[in-house]
């Protein structure tokens, strides 16, 4: 789990997946355009997310 703002560190998040940080890489691109993540100076931070009333 990633707090937002969190720092997402694609080779430890590739290494609890057992895969390699290209398909890490792909995916968290596919989430950064979709706004799930930012993308701020090439690291990834998970976006904050507000519930509106």
């Amino acid at each position: 789990m990633f707090p937002p703002g969190k720092r997402v560190s694609i080779r430890k998040l590739a290494d609890q997946l057992n895969v390699s940080t290209m398909p890490v890489k792909e995916a968290l691109n596919k989430l950064h355009q979709k706004a799930f993540f930012i993308l701020n100076g090439g690291v990834f931070l998970l976006a904050s997310f507000h519930r509106n009333n």
